[in-house]
């Protein structure tokens, strides 16, 4: 194989392939990148079998191939280069990759036995402009657990609940739930509940500019088209929780305001707040507005005030404050009404396509 292309472009495309490399594998060839040269493309393939990324990229072709490359070392060579081209010759077990004045020789793999990444039959699609994607990805992703903080899959990932035409994305860690809403250009036949795991979708997120995504489900795998990029990923098997009772629970407390204003005076009182055992902010709701106080024993005490109309009574009540700042950052609407019904329930922020609902820290 030999090929001469943009460095940069290159780099570009290498970058997001390397999403899918296997970080810590007893398998080799799953820490490299497969490169295919044919018909003046050039295929780029990574996977570590639950994520798989495939870009195609404009080559000069001089000599058609396979190989398989170590995929980190490969980009960290990409960027010390300085030319604005580069050229890569390869076979099953040397590659050379040469820019400007400067040479490497990297050891590959035969590409034979690289696990390449299949498309299974698909059973449903339709398709999202985007930037509305970016924006369900960005408002849902980070609701769901760390797959280091919890033994149940099911949420380390983002349930995708199709209609007719009315997609629901989901995502709970059991301390909170997130609900975001949007409709299809065109309904989707059946209904279809499938979980997404939250790290694809964020992988994903960095990924998207303009134009439209492909989004397909197989039995067991999602996968994303858009632009010169295929993400497939393994589905995470298991039943999301009934989310949807939880949205009915009623509130007798309405407090709206700023969320802007919210969230920064958020991270003023986190300074102290942080340094308490559970990241806890106290909330005092009454009819003159939004009272925020932090203490720890160690440090001292912050409190802030803030302008909110506050309709149904007074409330105090406790959350760690992460929980709320993580939401307040994905909202952009100018007025946020949050709905509460007691110290020890959960509050609801209440927006047209999104719903945000977190259980309160009970106070000692």
């Amino acid at each position: 194989m030999k090929i001469t292309m943009s460095r940069k472009e290159f780099a570009d495309t290498l970058k997001n392939v390397l999403k899918a490399v296997a970080v810590k594998t007893m398998t080799p060839i799953l820490a490299g990148v497969y490169l295919k040269a044919e018909n003046s493309t050039l295929e780029l393939q990574a996977t570590d079998y639950s994520l798989g990324i495939i870009s195609k990229v404009a080559a000069n072709v001089e000599e058609s191939g396979e190989t398989v490359i170590v995929g980190k070392k490969l980009f960290e060579i990409i960027q010390k280069l300085t030319g604005d081209t580069l050229t890569i010759t390869a076979d099953d077990t040397n590659s050379e990759i040469k820019s400007a004045g400067t040479k490497y020789s990297l050891l590959t793999f035969n590409a034979n036995d690289f696990p390449k990444v299949n498309q299974e039959e698909i059973l449903q699609t339709f398709t999202l402009r985007q930037k509305d994607f970016k924006k369900l990805i960005k408002q849902s992703a980070f609701a769901a657990a760390d797959d280091k903080t919890t033994l149940r899959p099911i949420f380390t990932g983002v349930l995708f609940h199709l209609k007719g035409e009315n997609l629901t994305l989901a995502a709970t860690n059991t301390h909170r739930l997130v609900v975001v809403y949007e409709k299809l250009p065109e309904p989707v036949e059946g209904e279809i509940k499938n979980i997404v795991p939250a790290k694809t979708l964020e992988n994903i997120y960095s990924m998207l500019d303009t134009g439209e995504v492909k989004i397909s489900f197989t039995k067991k795998t999602a996968s994303f088209a858009f632009d010169s990029y295929l993400v497939t990923a393994r589905l995470i098997s298991g039943d999301f929780p009934p989310y949807e009772r939880l949205l009915n629970e009623e509130s007798n407390i309405f407090a709206t305001l700023k969320p802007q204003e919210f969230l920064q005076a958020l991270e003023r009182v986190a300074v102290i707040a942080k340094e308490t055992e559970y990241n806890i902010a106290r909330f005092h709701f009454d009819s003159d507005g939004l009272n925020i106080f932090a203490t720890s024993q160690d440090v001292g005490k912050a409190e802030e005030k803030i302008s909110a109309e506050v309709k149904g009574g007074d409330l105090d009540i406790s959350f760690n404050y992460n929980y709320l700042t993580d939401a307040l950052k994905v909202i952009d609407a100018e007025n946020l009404t949050i709905g509460m019904s007691g110290e020890l329930k959960p509050i609801d922020f209440q927006l047209d396509n999104f719903r945000y609902i977190v259980t309160p820290v009970r106070r000692n």
